[in-house]
């Protein structure tokens, strides 16, 4: 289990912290004016000063709690993880253990807000954008979806009130009569059931949203790992947050080779390893690219490990040859 012990609200003048083994003790006459809003009795009377705070757990954030004894003001909270509840409650995450496609998803609310994971919301989506006449946003998720090489189109069905069918073209380019070309999502490879939560997730997050993916690249052929690269850059320049945790050296070439193109802007990418050691503790190495794409020094067993396999099979062919 995890137990949170330090809350800080970090500020371009101060930090404050609020710690569950020491007392909170700033004075409220501290806090801005509007924040406190005190009764003329209570500010006379100078019982501001007197407060005594009590730190409490909220969910995974502390706040600090004093009480002023008076029926005009009961109490003031400082809450500083209040302010990152908003963020975190709109974050959409896709994680790395997707489900298998289904004949039909259940109907879900949808809206900024995806409680749990995207995946199960998928199917209402594409369903909403559809009856919107949203044609912006189903040619993006369609381009998205030719681009990768997988389909050409989705499209969404409602069976009744609580289920949704999703359909994929048959083929990765639209053929002519190809409108009429469509399979239940269940019908194709794992790959477009796969890929379809990821672009979902990145066209339906808002500018300052975070996206956070779990090993997008599951289920997908190398060429299309190297494309993907080019969604996740889409929806960074859109203004998204995109974070995501990968274990495939073609998506990470891939953001690389954007830079060094120069369509992907160096300040939008941050890179980060997370190794664990022979103790079983993590630690994290961050690298920047450069204007080339190019970064510094990285763990040597990530990109090393194609050039090592690589150098194995060719010193194999070699003594085989040599055999003879």
């Amino acid at each position: 289990p995890i137990e949170v012990y330090e809350t800080a609200l970090i500020t371009k003048h101060a930090t404050d912290t609020i710690r569950t083994d020491e007392p909170y003790e700033r004075p409220l006459s501290a806090f801005p004016s509007e924040m406190l809003a005190f009764p003329d009795d209570v500010a006379k009377k100078g019982w501001q000063e007197r407060a005594k705070w009590r730190v409490e757990r909220d969910r995974c954030f502390l706040r600090a709690v004093v009480h002023v004894e008076t029926p005009a003001f009961p109490s003031f909270v400082f809450h500083p993880g209040g302010i990152a509840e908003a963020p975190v409650q709109e974050t959409v995450h896709l994680p790395g253990l997707r489900a298998n496609p289904e004949r039909t998803y259940p109907v879900t609310a949808v809206g900024r807000a995806f409680p749990g994971t995207i995946e199960k919301y998928v199917g209402s989506v594409v369903a909403q954008w559809e009856s919107e006449g949203a044609k912006e946003q189903m040619s993006g998720v369609n381009a998205d979806l030719e681009r990768i090489g997988l389909t050409w189109k989705v499209s969404a069905r409602r069976v009744d009130d609580t289920q949704v069918e999703l359909s994929v073209g048959r083929l990765p380019r639209a053929a002519r009569g190809g409108a009429h070309d469509l399979v239940n999502i269940a019908d194709v490879g794992f790959g477009v059931s796969q890929l379809l939560p990821v672009i979902i997730a990145l066209r339906v997050a808002g500018p300052g949203q975070l996206v956070y993916i779990e090993q997008p690249e599951l289920h997908l052929h190398p060429r299309a790992q190297t494309a993907l690269a080019e969604l996740l850059s889409d929806a960074a320049q859109r203004g998204v947050r995109v974070v995501a945790e990968t274990h495939s050296a073609l998506l990470i070439l891939g953001i690389q080779t954007l830079v060094a193109e120069g369509k992907l802007p160096v300040e939008k990418v941050k890179l980060h390893w997370f190794q664990r050691d022979h103790s079983g503790a993590t630690t994290v190495t961050s690298a920047d690219l450069d204007e080339s794409g190019a970064f510094g020094d990285w763990p040597e067993d990530f990109a090393e490990v194609a050039m090592q396999a690589d150098a194995r099979y060719l010193e194999g062919v070699e003594l085989r040859h040599a055999r003879r």
